[in-house]
């Protein structure tokens, strides 16, 4: 996923990132207008060079809904979206950014927990499960109330809302 500016306007591409002489190239392009990038921009001490086709995904595009899910990786759409001023979608990326990166770590954390206290195999299938399912619930919480914070209704009912039946799917989706 590469996130570029250009002339004001923040554009979202999915594509492949590849690695050359300290720099990173972006190149890829998703349906819509293709925007043509030369030259070279300096991010973070390195050089980002953005070549051939790049394309701006539309804010409620299901790529940009699948790019705000994904844990960390999802804040970059949520800044992309407060830099065009959009502070409802903002919310909406770091709402389901927040929840995928909870359920992430939990799992992850208590399946490391597990194999480095007590062993591996089944045990530590077993701990990771019970860490997402805790994950889960909280992943739920986090989202719903930074959803409440969203004016839009549309954008707001986009997220999950912390029903009984959001925080069971949460746990059920986190143990797996």
């Amino acid at each position: 996923v590469v996130i570029v500016a250009t002339g004001g306007t923040a554009l979202m591409a999915a594509g492949p990132v590849l690695a050359a002489g300290g720099g990173m190239a972006a190149a890829g392009a998703a349906a819509g207008g293709a925007v043509g990038m030369a030259g070279a921009a300096t991010a973070a001490g390195g050089a980002v060079v953005a070549a051939g086709s790049v394309t701006a995904v539309a804010p409620d595009s299901q790529a940009t809904k699948i790019i705000e899910g994904i844990p960390v990786v999802g804040y970059g759409a949520a800044a992309v979206h407060a830099t065009m001023g959009d502070s409802d979608r903002a919310k909406r990326a770091a709402a389901k950014c927040t929840n995928s990166t909870v359920v992430t770590v939990a799992a992850a954390g208590s399946a490391a927990f597990v194999v480095g206290t007590a062993g591996t195999g089944a045990i530590a299938i077993a701990g990771g499960a019970a860490g997402g399912a805790v994950g889960g619930a909280a992943g739920v919480l986090s989202e719903s109330q930074i959803a409440k914070t969203i004016d839009n209704v549309d954008i707001k009912n986009e997220c999950v809302q912390g029903t009984a039946g959001d925080y069971a799917k949460g746990m059920a989706m986190g143990a797996v």
